[in-house]
């Protein structure tokens, strides 16, 4: 008999005890069928969901993305970090008769990492370099976590959607054909970064002036 260790934090169990294949097997499904079952609820409530090009409100997105970060805070909780010469160490990883001599100790989760704002998290990385550090691995890593989880969330929505039949496939395009579409995803992309501000590497005047180039070759 396996079983994991479990640690409690706002009701939530993090580490699921497994007792038995069985009992595992159980509990996997049990949560594959979770996700069918809210994939559904969200589909009831935002009709499309699930479909091509369809996008939730960022409302709603808002209120489901707040939900697997409080997953992800009750399973990976905040650490407390020993403040040593500017750097942060875990404190876990400092021998434990040394701890208590640490003088700076803070304490850091989802919740701080996210309390930042963009343009005050960006300030860190001047003012405060190895803490802006620390708390861009708290928000990447519940970022991925998230995005991870919405996705697996749309796939069972497209599931549902279409009862589990197969996406038809597409007929391969030519190559001039392939160049075109991504032409009009390049603009697509690119629109919507400089509409958004989220990529600075997104200049508009630049790829203008490299697509004309391109285009007066490929289409002479």
């Amino acid at each position: 008999m396996a079983t994991a260790k479990k640690t409690i934090a706002h009701n939530v169990e993090l580490v699921t005890a497994i007792l038995s294949y069985t009992d595992g097997a159980f509990k996997q499904a049990t949560a594959s069928d979770t996700v069918t079952d809210f994939a559904k609820y969200v589909i009831e409530k935002n009709s499309g969901f699930g479909t091509d090009d369809f996008k939730l409100s960022d409302k709603v997105k808002e209120e489901i993305v707040q939900g697997y970060r409080m997953r992800y805070s009750a399973r990976y909780p905040a650490k407390t970090y020993a403040v040593i010469g500017n750097e942060y160490f875990d404190i876990e990883s400092i021998d434990p008769t040394q701890r208590d001599k640490v003088k700076e100790k803070v304490e850091v989760g989802v919740e701080v990492a996210l309390s930042f704002t963009s343009n005050e998290f960006g300030k860190l990385a001047n003012d405060r370099p190895q803490y802006h550090k620390l708390i861009g691995k708290w928000r990447t890593e519940t970022s991925t976590y998230c995005s991870n989880r919405f996705k697996d969330l749309e796939k069972a929505a497209r599931e549902a959607v279409s009862g589990g039949a197969k996406k038809k496939r597409t007929a391969n395009l030519s190559f001039a054909e392939t160049v075109d579409k991504t032409v009009t995803d390049l603009k697509t992309k690119l629109a919507k970064c400089v509409a958004n501000k989220t990529d600075s590497s997104a200049n508009q005047d630049k790829f203008n002036k490299a697509l004309a180039a391109f285009l007066a070759v490929w289409k002479a």
